[in-house]
């Protein structure tokens, strides 16, 4: 109908883009008939905007032609190359682009299993080349636009985009698993393998890739039936729930955390950068000095998180040892039994569903199934950290007491990093802040790419 959901949705984005999106409607709609007849009668009618107001169509095409509109508006479905669009993705891009890319990936994956049984049924061998880039093209459909999300919520954290991501996650896991799991795909690596002539035209790297992609089928429960297979894909899921909820109480206990500094002595001792930062976060809380006037780095007010570059920086300069002690424990109880939600519980539930999860794998421990596809076994890695521990423990207690020995007194935790950043400035005249301005962002980074292209760039 005219004034359905569809079509105003329809409108809004043929005002914003108009004929621009011609050809990449076309494009996606290549297969449909009457969508690339819609498309054209678009293209040639769109000259004004007013014009999108008569194009009539059908139910079929209005949907395929809003997919494509809703691909090219989406910055998580259209992304460069290199980098996503960070800066434009919101909380409502995310269920549209997954879901999209659930779905291209799901017909992709079937497509793909039904290729490879067929290469085998036919007695032949699937080429590595084949296999290697059809996996890692059809991983990234979902791992792209994914990624890009939970990098969001680690860095911007908010609500909406939290709720959005939720709403998703389980798709995304059972995607996920029935990749890994994929029983066509297993079967092809193996023949592969299997296959002498191929096996041996492959390079070293390419052979260990090979053994990796069937190792993780095995750990993705690709051999379990049954009663086993169902229950293994449960655990799946509640694990990335576990996960994800762990991740989001720490994140919370983290952004809970404000302590508003009024007084200079407050942040004696704290670099200028440092007090600019602090202040920072007390104009993005609204927090005003006693005149109303705006925070600022030198007459404050200041307010301490949890944020890593704070932390740090309170804990390295900040001259008021009481401080520096309410940020560490504050740091170290996050997400406790002593502070906010309590992800106690969640540890026992996620020990639990490891140690279950290996035994359907049959291996003795999540700690093997971790190592499986790793270069060290169990009893490699525990060796290895006992011999650095047994090489460390005592230069680490020499250079602990002679941290104390300069402070003339016995340090807290929260202490080793301020005395240590004072040693280093006494024994080495090293001031990390003086050195601070020869390095700025710009200059750094013209410098790196410079090295690169001399070394690397061929010349002209």
């Amino acid at each position: 109908g005219n004034g359905s959901p569809t079509r105003m949705r329809f409108l809004s984005l043929c005002a914003r883009h108009g004929p621009s999106l011609f050809a990449h409607i076309s494009r996606s709609m290549a297969a449909h008939k009457a969508g690339v007849v819609a498309a054209a009668a678009f293209g040639a009618t769109v000259c004004s905007y007013s014009d999108c107001l008569r194009v009539e169509l059908d139910s079929a095409t209005a949907k395929t032609l809003l997919t494509a509109l809703n691909t090219a508006d989406n910055p998580l479905l259209n992304a460069p190359a290199l980098f996503p669009r960070f800066a434009d993705i919101r909380a409502e891009h995310v269920q549209p682009a997954m879901c999209t890319r659930l779905a291209e990936a799901t017909q992709s994956l079937e497509a793909l299993e039904r290729d490879v049984e067929a290469i085998l049924v036919r007695g032949e061998t699937p080429s590595y080349l084949f296999l290697a880039d059809s996996v890692e093209r059809l991983g990234e459909l979902v791992s792209g636009p994914w990624g890009a999300v939970g990098h969001l919520k680690m860095v911007k954290d908010s609500d909406a985009l939290r709720a959005a991501a939720d709403a998703v996650e389980p798709e995304v896991v059972a995607f996920s698993s029935k990749m890994s799991g994929s029983v066509a795909l297993h079967k092809g690596w193996c023949a592969l393998k299997a296959d002498k002539a191929a096996w041996g035209a492959l390079s070293q790297a390419q052979r260990r890739t090979a053994d990796l992609e069937i190792l993780s089928g095995e750990l993705a429960g690709v051999g379990l039936v049954g009663e086993q297979k169902a229950r293994f894909e449960e655990i799946q899921k509640e694990l990335a729930a576990l996960s994800t909820a762990f991740s989001n109480a720490v994140l919370d206990a983290t952004k809970a955390f404000a302590k508003v500094l009024t007084a200079p002595d407050d942040v004696a001792g704290l670099p200028a950068s440092a007090r600019a930062m602090m202040a920072a976060s007390a104009r993005s809380r609204d927090i005003k000095g006693d005149g109303g006037d705006e925070a600022n780095a030198d007459a404050g007010p200041w307010v301490a998180t949890l944020d890593g570059p704070c932390l740090l920086a309170v804990l390295t300069y900040a001259d008021d040892a009481a401080l520096r002690e309410t940020v560490y424990k504050a740091y170290i109880t996050r997400a406790s039994e002593l502070s906010g939600d309590d992800n106690g519980p969640r540890i026992k539930r996620i020990l639990q569903l490891r140690k279950e999860k290996a035994a359907l794998l049959g291996r003795a421990s999540h700690a093997e199934v971790s190592l499986a596809t790793k270069m060290a076994t169990l009893e490699e890695a525990d060796a290895l950290l006992e011999d650095l521990r047994a090489k460390s423990i005592g230069p680490a207690r020499k250079e602990h007491a002679d941290l104390e020995a300069f402070a003339g007194r016995p340090l807290s935790l929260w202490d080793v990093n301020y005395y240590a950043e004072k040693l280093k400035e006494v024994k080495y005249s090293y001031d990390a802040e003086a050195v601070r301005q020869y390095l700025p962002l710009d200059g750094v980074l013209n410098g790196l790419f410079g090295v690169v292209s001399r070394q690397y760039l061929p010349l002209d």
